[in-house]
């Protein structure tokens, strides 16, 4: 088969779904991954063929908030969901469904798998009258949340201006879902018209050339990052004054912010800009982060406690979902303080209830379906089923 793969370029949104396309280039198929220029070379590394199209998040917020799109006061708690609403409900989904339409005319595609954000991918799909079928990197979209809303209102727009008919019901177009989501933390969806099909999740980073080692102190090692999105070094900056008052060695990924506003650290603190998550969470004790699907789902895949520290987005779900399983605690805004995040993650570390729900939710994952099981049956989810 002939499949084009697409997502978001943003590392949370795309790197999930590398997997799957690499198991099915490995079987013969022929697969090109289609995504913006931020994490292009990134796939391209996995030695995937790789299309560049759409536009990146960051412009794509940009020009939301020029057009007015997102024209709530940049102080208002508004301000991020309406502007990003607007990014991934309007501006991507046009750039995306351009650029990809281009591309479906000259591959001819049998399938178009796209990443459940990516609804530019979807409407090309659409338009060209390709199955599509909606891999998803976390937990579904929660019909109705201020998200949901956000992103669907301009979406609306979009579909009409293209002369698709509107979603109605819980999920966008396509017409089954990849769903990496374990059960314990999926979000309830009634009278879903796609079907799902269960799939492991599993963690995959680019290959790098070094990585960092477990410290050989003996002390539990916690790995605490914001993403590769988040700016707020105030929040990494109260978590580590909390986690440094225990006895724990710290591996601290900055992400988009610059290490270098962390050069006055204890010696128990290491700092990198980015660390190959995939391949180190299954060292760690701890982890400490935004609530970011591929973080959260990581931490899941490998049993491990999770203390979330929600910035935005699907973030707030993804805590909460964690913490009601009792798998993890979460901290929002003002509770966010050191001595918070110190009991917090002093109870993580400690208590037998949390870790064995952690081990539940990896227990959970290692059942479904794996990646060379769901390729291996591409024929039954690949093509919408006839009544």
């Amino acid at each position: 088969m002939r499949i084009i793969f697409t997502a978001i370029g943003q590392p949370g949104h795309s790197f999930p779904l590398v997997p799957l396309a690499k198991e099915l280039a490995d079987a013969g198929h022929e697969i090109t991954f289609a995504t913006s220029a931020q994490v292009a070379p990134q796939i391209s590394a996995a030695g995937l063929r790789v299309a560049e199209v759409g536009i990146d998040v960051g412009p794509a917020f940009g020009e939301a908030i020029a057009r007015g799109q997102g024209a709530v006061d940049a102080s208002s708690p508004e301000f991020e969901l309406r502007a990003g609403g607007a990014a991934f409900g309007d501006v991507m989904p046009r750039a995306f469904a351009a650029d990809l339409g281009r591309l479906i005319e000259r591959e001819r595609p049998d399938l178009i798998v796209a990443e459940m954000a990516c609804l530019g991918g979807q409407v090309a799909a659409s338009l060209a009258g390709v199955p599509c079928v909606i891999h998803t990197f976390g937990r579904r979209f929660d019909v109705g949340s201020p998200l949901h809303t956000a992103i669907f209102t301009p979406f609306a727009s979009v579909l009409e201006d293209m002369g698709l008919p509107a979603v109605s019901g819980p999920g966008p177009l396509g017409h089954a879902y990849l769903d990496v989501c374990p059960p314990s933390l999926q979000i309830s969806v009634l009278d879903a018209p796609q079907a799902s099909v269960p799939l492991q999740t599993t963690a995959w980073n680019p290959p790098v050339s070094t990585r960092p080692s477990r410290p050989k102190s003996g002390r539990p090692w916690v790995y605490l990052t914001l993403g590769t999105v988040s700016q707020n070094a105030a929040v990494l900056r109260t978590a580590i004054d909390g986690l440094t008052r225990l006895d724990v060695d710290i591996l601290l990924a900055t992400g988009a912010i610059s290490p270098a506003e962390f050069t006055d650290l204890p010696d128990s603190v290491r700092v990198e800009a980015f660390v190959p998550q995939a391949e180190l969470l299954r060292d760690f004790s701890l982890v400490v982060h935004h609530g970011g699907s591929g973080t959260t789902m990581g931490a899941a895949q490998h049993g491990l406690v999770q203390l979330m520290l929600p910035q935005g987005a699907d973030q707030f779900g993804n805590a909460e979902a964690v913490s009601a399983f009792g798998a993890g605690q979460s901290l929002i805004g003002p509770d966010v303080t050191a001595d918070s995040v110190e009991q917090a993650a002093r109870t993580l570390l400690t208590s037998t209830a949390v870790h064995d729900a952690a081990q539940g939710l990896a227990q959970e994952i290692a059942v479904m379906p794996s990646v060379k099981a769901v390729a291996g049956d591409i024929a039954s989810w690949s093509v919408p089923s006839r009544p």
